[in-house]
């Protein structure tokens, strides 16, 4: 069982959640994590991050490019890209 936390206060870190497969080729499956409101960038851009299922390590981030955009309101897998 792994525990995550949100980058900023009061990010809402956690709004949206999506099992996403297993994207870092591992064996196990791998999880996003979206943060509307987190404040890293600008103002509520916003952020999705994904967890590797294990070990439970940070794979990438991705942050909202302007204020209020609340990236990561929303997430999904997209299955196989290639």
């Amino acid at each position: 069982m792994h525990s995550w936390q949100g980058l900023t206060a009061k990010s809402r870190f956690g709004t949206a959640v999506a099992g996403i497969g297993d994207v870092d080729g591992d064996g196990s499956p791998d999880v996003a994590v979206g943060a509307p409101h987190d404040s890293t960038a600008f103002t509520r851009a916003g952020v999705t991050v994904v967890f590797s299922g294990q070990p439970a390590a940070t794979l990438w981030t991705h942050a909202g490019e302007a204020a209020d955009q609340k990236a990561g309101g929303s997430v999904a897998g997209a299955g196989d890209m290639n």
